[in-house]
């Protein structure tokens, strides 16, 4: 039965990093654009919509606002550091 529960918990780690990954190749994309049309990296009110986009939906999962916040600005630190190397 717990072998059962982790091997479920494994595949769900994994397609959650696959998508990750393909959240941050588009990401790449979003800064080509950005650097193409002069565009700042970092735009502080859409990140702001984002999130609180984010939590308003999360919510409806009874999901914690306060660990909705930390996923998504460990997501966006990422992204936004990524973006600055590129």
């Amino acid at each position: 039965m717990l072998e059962n529960y982790r091997k479920q918990i494994d595949f769900i780690d994994k397609k959650m990093l696959t998508l990750l990954q393909k959240r941050f190749d588009i990401t790449d994309k979003v800064w080509l654009y950005k650097r193409q049309n002069n565009i700042s990296i970092l735009q502080p009110q859409r990140y702001k919509s984002l999130l609180e986009e984010k939590i308003k939906i999360w919510k409806q999962y009874n999901l914690d606002e306060e660990f909705i916040k930390k996923i998504f600005d460990v997501i966006h630190t990422y992204s936004v550091k990524s973006q600055e190397k590129l």
